[in-house]
């Protein structure tokens, strides 16, 4: 657990290329105490790349992975930042699956109206 923290530690704080911090990350993935952790990382890493490139397929792999990692580990954190990237992907898909999460006075935060649609800006 302590050498696979480690690892996500240096991953995200070296200024390496993003391949060695996947590569990093993957190996902190294997130790059973750190591997939510490192998926979130992963995921993150991918939508940071994704933002970076303008990839939208990699933006959109990272926020699939944050869902994964949030469905085995829900948080409120990762709950309000799928909200918003599904938001932003204007992902009908993703919103479904996360507004359930939410109470209805929480929708027009995230630009939604009270069906839980998203109001044109």
């Amino acid at each position: 657990g302590t050498y696979g923290d480690k690892l996500i530690y240096r991953s995200m704080a070296e200024q390496s290329s993003a391949d060695a911090k996947h590569e990093q990350l993957r190996k902190a993935e294997s130790f059973l105490m750190s591997r939510d952790d490192a998926e979130e990382s992963i995921a993150n890493l991918y939508i940071q790349a994704g933002k970076s490139g303008r990839d939208f397929n990699v933006y959109s792999e990272g926020v699939g992975r944050l869902y994964e990692a949030f469905i085995k580990r829900p948080s409120s954190k990762l709950l309000f930042e799928i909200v918003s990237y599904a938001r932003q992907l204007e992902s009908r898909e993703l919103l479904n699956k996360t507004i359930i999460y939410l109470e209805p006075y929480m929708y027009e935060m995230f630009g939604l109206n009270s069906s839980g649609e998203i109001v044109s800006k």
